[in-house]
């Protein structure tokens, strides 16, 4: 169910009618109560390889999905906006082996443009996180990427019950 941007309801020249309440305050009011949100997780780990990016895949059973937005199996790299608006966008990606550089951004559409990011230096077990406050239309989708500089040669693999992405509706697009 989508949001409804209300009708301007002015007293004595609109009838009030079980559609217009519905549409207007019923669907409405359900939709605040579960937006759309998700946060996929990880089961198996995606190689990270050195000085390489690498989009991580999310294959593990979704926490929540009220919206269809993310499946473990098709597609499991991608949180796929089916509501336009503005979203709360958090992606959390942790190594397995120590790095001396790792870092992490999303990508809209597969494409260049990097909504968010973080770099960071680290030994054994790094984290990084990136998050991003953006307005989504639908149908866009949103990728988490990776690139490592390892201590030694070699390649690394993501800690997956440390890695896991999510998005949450938080308004109408302005």
């Amino acid at each position: 169910m989508a949001w409804t941007t209300p009708a301007t309801v002015v007293a004595d020249s609109t009838e009030l009618t079980a559609a217009l309440w519905n549409e207007q305050v019923r669907d409405n009011t359900s939709f605040l109560y579960t937006p759309p949100m998700v946060r996929a997780t990880q089961t198996n780990a995606t190689t990270l390889i050195d000085l390489t990016e690498c989009v991580v895949s999310f294959d593990g059973t979704d926490a929540i999905d009220t919206d269809s937005m993310h499946n473990p199996s098709t597609n499991n790299t991608r949180i796929t906006f089916n509501t336009a608006g503005v979203y709360w966008v958090h992606a959390q990606v942790a190594s397995l082996n120590a790095v001396t550089q790792m870092q992490i951004y999303l990508k809209l559409n597969g494409l260049g443009t990097v909504i968010g990011g973080l770099y960071i230096e680290g030994t054994a077990g790094a984290t990084a996180a990136a998050s991003s406050l953006y307005s989504f239309a639908a149908g866009d989708y949103v990728e988490t990427y990776v690139t490592v500089n390892k201590i030694a040669a070699g390649n690394t693999t993501t800690y997956a019950p440390d890695t896991w992405f999510s998005a949450h509706w938080v308004g109408a697009a302005a």
